[in-house]
């Protein structure tokens, strides 16, 4: 939802709805397109681009993500993803990225253990690996319990990040200190 709405600053559930079916039915990953929409959304602002994509233009959206499907026209460049598709428009800056791979929703100014998990992981920004949103939530509230009001911490980030690594990723480093063991680890059975 995200993605296609604020994001892009559509406001029609049907519209956001029927985008991400397109996008499963093309197999296209929905995070990666709403951002590559909204570049395109602000390199049109910006005079960066003959096409005309105004915010929040569902119909516009949709024709787009045809072009990017079928790799037409200026689909063409937006297939190649939000961070390529930015810095062949002239300005790779509008792409919020990490190693090539357009943030999703958890923003890591507000979410410090996202930012430890976009830095560290081999793929950049992505949600999957390391997911603390849940963790950093129960910490507020705890602290918020304790003390009497919101205190805004990085505190623990690094260890909360590496709690919630991917299993494959806890796995190989756990195992390889166990030599002998081709088990997974307790935390998984």
């Amino acid at each position: 939802m995200w993605a296609f709405g604020a994001n892009c600053g559509c406001s029609s559930k049907e519209a956001i709805a029927y985008i991400i079916n397109l996008a499963n039915d093309y197999g296209v990953d929905t995070i990666e397109l709403g951002n590559c929409i909204s570049i395109t959304m602000e390199a049109s602002q910006r005079g960066l681009i003959r096409d005309k994509l105004e915010w929040g233009d569902a119909d516009a959206m949709i024709d787009l993500f045809h072009k990017i499907g079928r790799r037409e026209g200026i689909g063409d460049k937006l297939a190649e993803g939000g961070w390529r598709a930015a810095k062949a428009f002239g300005d790779e800056g509008m792409a919020n990225q990490v190693k090539g791979q357009c943030v999703p929703a958890y923003d890591p100014r507000g979410l410090q253990g996202m930012g430890i998990g976009y830095a560290a992981s081999n793929r950049g920004a992505c949600h999957l690996r390391g997911y603390t949103p849940a963790s950093a939530s129960a910490y507020h509230r705890r602290q918020t319990h304790l003390h009497g009001r919101e205190r805004a911490s990085s505190s623990g980030s690094s260890k909360t990040y590496t709690r919630y690594q991917t299993p494959s990723t806890y796995a190989s480093s756990t195992l390889s200190q166990k030599e002998s063991t081709n088990t997974w680890p307790s935390l998984w059975q």
